[in-house]
Order: structure tokens, then C-alpha cells, then sequence
């Protein structure tokens, strides 16, 4: 399968004026990790809007945030609202996979029209290494593990860790990003399915060692990416962190840029959500978002500390979210700050 056009491409002569995104407003702490009591960072918020789908008898709320412990608790959970920014009540542990070890989280949930399901892509110790897996749900509560749904290509460089996939729909099919390899020879890559269950991955991986940030010591996490589409104009939307997946992660950000294709971005990213606020630490990553009716949300988790410490060097880490403002709020009369 091959998917290699711009995603931006326009028809010839067209003129668009695009509005790009500006920062963020209403930030708002979502979950809290001691509130919660979950021993690691909260991290990989996820959310839909229930409302909008109509197989769900009596939702516990209009929007669902799923999201995981990291690299310790063994859990999808879920919490919920009836706003996108809250406030959310957490409603505890939804799914673990016995199979993976002690690791079952990132989970990436969405809801596939063509199936009448909820897909939960998730990763954990299965197949040879840290590998994506798929559960399906009818309402978004319960869940129904399904098997793998990407591993590495034959001859991939370093492990087979594919996970932390990042799905989103464009057309016709499934995108997704995802790690692809790990370790010392770290990489990601993309993949391609025309159902969400049935994946072709990319053997071409990203490049790990030249992006757009201008800045050998830094790296677009490309395994964090989200795609946002406003007036024709793709966005790409992700972490910006350290090269050193097991530094200290003294600081990262949320980044925008202009996307290319599913394989580039224009130029170098710029802050969106930069942490600026006690409760978001040093660092701010793995996004989500949400659109509806042309309003742009930003879910995010936050961490002081590194994510690979313990003891008294444990991170701290919550989910935030915000509202993304662009250049043209000003004048439609939409945003504020």
C-alpha cells in the first residue's frame, strides 16, 4: 500500500489564507496522579466523544479520557465529563491485558464507524518485545482484547518495539505513528489500514537523526504525533524532547508545524503548550486532540523528574487540556486569552 501524497495538496490556482495555531487557553488540570493514587506519571490521554455516537445507551458522560500509568501501573483507565475541559471524575481501571506483562497502557482509543466498535490500540510486552495490540468495545467500558496489530518489519534495526501508536483517520483509511524499534536504535514508523483492525506497515523508518528542529541534542517524537486539519491545512501536532529517551528530561514541549506529509514537516516546530504552570512540571507531551465545531482542544500529560526513575527520584506527572487559539480568532471573535 502506498500513501505518499501531500496531505495538504490543494487544487491548482487555489488561494487559501491559513490560520495557524497560536498557543493555547483555558489550560486546565484534568487529573491529578496522588488524587488518583496511581504510584507513576499519569500520561497518554485519549478522548472521545461519546455523545456523538449513538450505540451508547446512557454514557457515564459526554466525553471519556482514557489514559495510563507509566511503565508501572498495569491498566487502561478512564475518566469522564460532560465538557471537554472538565471537570473529570475518574472512574478507575477499564482494561489489562494479562498477557503483556507489567506494562498495559498508552491506550489510543476511537470509534470505528465501519466496525460499530471502539478500537483500543494499546501497548505492552507481547510478541517479542513492547508490541501494539488491538481490544474492541461496543460501549467503552468493556473490553475484548483481539491480538497484535503492528509489529516491526523483517530487518528492522534495533528491537521490535512498535508501540505508542497515534492513529488518525484521513480518507478513506487509518494513519498511524508509532515506535519502531527501540533501544539504543531507536526509530519510528508509520502505518497504513483500511479497516483500523488489518495494519501495512511502512518498512522505511523516520529518520532519527535529522528532523526540523534545527537542534542535533532535540527530536520531533514522531510517535506523539496528531494531525490537525483546519481550512485545508494540515498541522502537525506532537512532542518536541530530548534525543536522550533516558536523559533526566530537564524540559519538553508540545510543538506545532506545518505538515508536509505523513513523513515531514515544513520547517521547525513552536511551542504550543509550553509548561508554564506549577502543576506541568518540566515537561509537557503526548497529546491528543479534539475537534468539534471548529473548536481545537489540546489533552495533555505533564512530568517533573525522569520517567525511567524510582524511589525518590519518581516523576511526578498529571493530564492537562486546554483550547488551541489561531491567528484568525481575533477576527471571527472566538478566541480570547
Amino acid at each position: 500500500m502506498s500513501h505518499h501524497g501531500t496531505l495538504s495538496a490543494r487544487a491548482p490556482g487555489e488561494k487559501r489564507v491559513h490560520s495557524e495555531p497560536t498557543g493555547v487557553t483555558e489550560r486546565t488540570l484534568l487529573l491529578d496522579q496522588h488524587e488518583i493514587g496511581v504510584p507513576d506519571v499519569l500520561y497518554w490521554p485519549s478522548v472521545v466523544p461519546v455523545h456523538s455516537i449513538p450505540v451508547v445507551d446512557e454514557p457515564l458522560g459526554d466525553y471519556y479520557l482514557y489514559y495510563s500509568g507509566s511503565h508501572s501501573d498495569t491498566s487502561i483507565r478512564l475518566a469522564y465529563a460532560d465538557d471537554p475541559l472538565g471537570p473529570y471524575t475518574d472512574h478507575g481501571p477499564v482494561f489489562e491485558d494479562e498477557d503483556a506483562g507489567p506494562q498495559t497502557e498508552t491506550p489510543e482509543v476511537v470509534w470505528n464507524p465501519d466496525t460499530e466498535r471502539f478500537h483500543m490500540y494499546y501497548h505492552g510486552f507481547l510478541g517479542t518485545n513492547q508490541t501494539t495490540a488491538l481490544a474492541f468495545s461496543t460501549d467503552g467500558l468493556d473490553w475484548e482484547k483481539q491480538g497484535l496489530a503492528i509489529e516491526s518489519p523483517p530487518g528492522t534495526a534495533g528491537n521490535d518495539h512498535t508501540g505508542y501508536l497515534r492513529v488518525h483517520r484521513f480518507g478513506d483509511y487509518w494513519l498511524g505513528h508509532h515506535l519502531m524499534g527501540g533501544g539504543g536504535s531507536a526509530g519510528w514508523g508509520v502505518s497504513y489500514s483500511y479497516d483500523g483492525v488489518n495494519w501495512t506497515t511502512d518498512p522505511r523508518r523516520l529518520s532519527t537523526t535529522v528532523d526540523a528542529t534545527g537542534d542535533p541534542g532535540w527530536r520531533l517524537d514522531w510517535h506523539h504525533t496528531q494531525l490537525c486539519n483546519r481550512d485545508g491545512r494540515y498541522w502537525w501536532i506532537g512532542s518536541v524532547s530530548d534525543r536522550d529517551s533516558w536523559g533526566d528530561k530537564d524540559y519538553g514541549y508540545v510543538g506545532w508545524a506545518p505538515l508536509v506529509d505523513e513523513r515531514s514537516v515544513l520547517g521547525p516546530p513552536r511551542p504550543l503548550v509550553d509548561p508554564t504552570r506549577d502543576w506541568e512540571g518540566d515537561k509537557t507531551y503526548s497529546p491528543d486532540l479534539l475537534i468539534e465545531d471548529g473548536t481545537a482542544y489540546v489533552f495533555y500529560a505533564t512530568m517533573s523528574g525522569s520517567i525511567h526513575g524510582g524511589g525518590e527520584e519518581a516523576s511526578d506527572g498529571h493530564i492537562g487540556g486546554a483550547r488551541i487559539e489561531w491567528t484568525d480568532d481575533a477576527v471571527s471573535g472566538s478566541g480570547s486569552r
